[in-house]
């Protein structure tokens, strides 16, 4: 009796593993491919556009296109190139403001400041009320700051501590429109 019950535990646990494993979404297991197969991951990812077009997940596929050509494969031209797709096919959605994001911070850190602060203005656009506009927003003051635009600046600065006061940044803000 102890066999068997044995046995029905080892098969129960089995079934479980094999269900949870089992069950990963295509859009998952395309995510899980990014670190170490990129192509496979970038296939994976048109297979849920094409099967589930128009959906959510879809529009997930397309951002984890981009971000794998940008961050897994380094080919930043075309992981803009793609963000930039996905901005324009599915705007007023999270996947555009994040795809914005990524635009905006790709500029900022090349010290390109008019054009990231015009696409973290997308942002603010795109998904205003969220904490990524407020971060774009934020970030509009610093590269006014950057680009020793000194009126505009406090202007944002005062702005953003206005329109964001429980924001971590807040304080910070504030200050750096006092200066």
């Amino acid at each position: 009796m102890k066999f068997f019950r044995h046995y029905l535990e080892i098969a129960f646990t089995i079934c479980i593993l094999a269900l949870f494993v089992g069950c990963s979404s295509p859009l998952q297991q395309a995510s899980k491919l990014e670190m170490t197969d990129p192509q496979s991951a970038i296939t994976a990812y048109e297979q849920v556009m094409a099967e589930k077009s128009g959906t959510p997940e879809a529009q997930q596929a397309h951002l984890g296109i981009a971000r794998t050509y940008y961050e897994r494969i380094e080919d930043h031209q075309k992981g803009l190139e793609v963000y930039g797709e996905v901005a324009k096919d599915y705007p007023k959605t999270e996947v555009s403001g994040a795809a914005n994001w990524a635009i905006a911070n790709h500029y900022f850190k090349a010290k390109e400041y008019e054009k990231a602060r015009e696409n973290f203005r997308k942002v603010t656009e795109e998904v205003p009320g969220t904490e990524r506009a407020a971060n774009a927003a934020y970030a509009i003051a610093r590269i006014y700051e950057d680009l020793k635009k000194y009126d505009e600046a406090a202007n944002a600065y005062k702005e953003f501590s206005a329109s964001h006061p429980g924001h971590k940044y807040a304080p910070q803000a504030g200050l750096s429109a006092a200066k």
